[in-house]
């Protein structure tokens, strides 16, 4: 058997891509629930593992201030994390487009109404290799399970 033929054995268990997580009850004039478009809250994500590194002392300074780490979170999430977004209209019901600042505000508003259960949710998915994973059939398949 060639070299070749292993080269792509465990590309179902790589982490790639990203993830559509819906927030239910959470309506940004749409009829439809807001939807965040994520990549891997990990080490897989350059960006976020990045922006770990530089925020050390920040996140450090910030221990036992809840507010002060959940801001912290919500940024480097909205920055590194999200990458778009579903179901989320100006007024008008066009589009708004995503950018990590207005994110971060919206999601302030959501956590002061309704806490911050549903964004959890959504970080804990994010956070989980096993999303950004092919199928477990597939992965299952490529070890010859």
């Amino acid at each position: 058997m060639a070299e070749s033929d292993f080269d792509d054995l465990f590309d179902d268990l790589e982490i790639k891509g990203t993830i559509s997580h819906t927030l239910p009850g959470v309506f940004v004039h749409s009829d439809k629930p807001l939807t965040l478009i994520m990549r891997h809250a990990g080490d897989a994500n350059p960006a976020w593992k990045s922006m770990r590194a530089k925020t050390v002392a920040e996140r450090r300074a910030a221990e036992g201030d809840e507010s002060r780490q959940r801001d912290l979170n919500l940024r480097i999430f909205a920055h590194t994390v999200i990458v778009g977004w579903d179901n989320c209209n100006k007024r008008d019901g066009s589009p708004h487009p995503y950018a990590p600042a207005t994110a971060v505000a919206r999601f302030q508003r959501l956590i002061a109404k309704d806490g911050i259960d549903k964004l959890g949710v959504a970080f804990l998915a994010a956070g989980d290799p096993a999303n950004f994973r092919g199928s477990p059939e597939a992965a299952s398949e490529a070890l010859g399970k």
